[in-house]
């Protein structure tokens, strides 16, 4: 197995983790954003653009998160922390939906 069709299933395997995680507690995401850390410096070209999109989408999830659960606690930040929860999941979904479309069609995907 040559290093690009490896490093093509290692991001079929990220998007996995990345669905997987909004039906679970969300551990296969922390799992996925370390996967995509180490590998986004190793590949290049459009596999490093994908690697690049999965762990900017962890990164900006995780702070999401952070920020539903800071305005959770507070009781007038209730009805926020469930709307940003609400937008923040079906960016991320679209995010993560997006790439796969790109991962199928060969293509990279823009540095945001």
């Amino acid at each position: 197995m040559n290093r690009t069709h490896e490093s093509k299933l290692l991001l079929w395997i990220n998007y996995a983790l990345h669905f997987t995680a909004y039906f679970t507690v969300g551990l296969p995401w922390f799992i996925s954003l370390i996967v995509s850390y180490i590998k986004k410096g190793e590949a290049t070209g459009t596999l490093q653009t994908h690697y690049q999109w999965l762990w900017k989408t962890a990164i900006r999830g995780v702070v999401l998160c952070v920020a539903c659960w800071v305005l959770f606690f507070s009781v007038v930040g209730i009805p926020a922390a469930i709307a940003l929860g609400i937008g923040g999941g079906l960016w991320m979904l679209y995010r993560d939906i997006r790439g796969v479309m790109a991962l199928l069609e060969g293509r990279p995907l823009p540095r945001d």
